[in-house]
């Protein structure tokens, strides 16, 4: 079994006859529990699902006259008053809840330099969900502003 995984002892432990390690443990940790297979699962599905909202953008290649210009961008898609522009803000808000959940289900486990990469990719999520929120708050003020 790949990566120290395994119920003989470690080469050092032969040497000393020293007592194997408790196969319990080690199979836990080699193979994973079930609520360990279940949240890597769960981590992997939100991800996947956060990702694919998150490039709502590829609609663009679907839908014919979505873009105006070879010169407009992505973002302004989402401008309130653009077609599907609540959809694409709300593709935004749920691409940021999906991945910070796939993050949160995921968890943080090793050294403090990985801990600061997992909350990196939680901040970004929830950048994510900001930023989508917030071009629906700016949209409804100004048609307030307007009207």
């Amino acid at each position: 079994m790949g990566r120290g995984c395994g119920p003989g002892l470690a080469a050092d432990q032969e040497s000393q006859l020293a007592p194997p390690r408790s196969l319990t443990a080690e199979t836990a940790r080699c193979r994973g529990s079930a609520p360990g297979r279940f949240r890597r699962i769960l981590a992997w599905s939100l991800c996947v699902a956060g990702l694919l909202a998150y490039n709502w953008w590829l609609l663009v290649l679907l839908k014919p006259g979505l873009m105006t210009s070879p010169d407009e961008l992505f973002s302004n898609l989402e401008v309130s008053g653009q077609p599907y522009a609540a959809a694409m803000q709300h593709a935004d808000v749920l691409a940021g809840v999906l991945l910070a959940g796939a993050f949160l289900a995921a968890g943080w486990r090793g050294p403090a330099a990985r801990l600061k990469d997992w909350l990196a990719m939680i901040g970004f999520a929830v950048a994510i969900i900001v930023g989508g929120v917030l071009l629906g708050l700016i949209g409804a003020a100004i048609k307030r502003g307007r009207g």
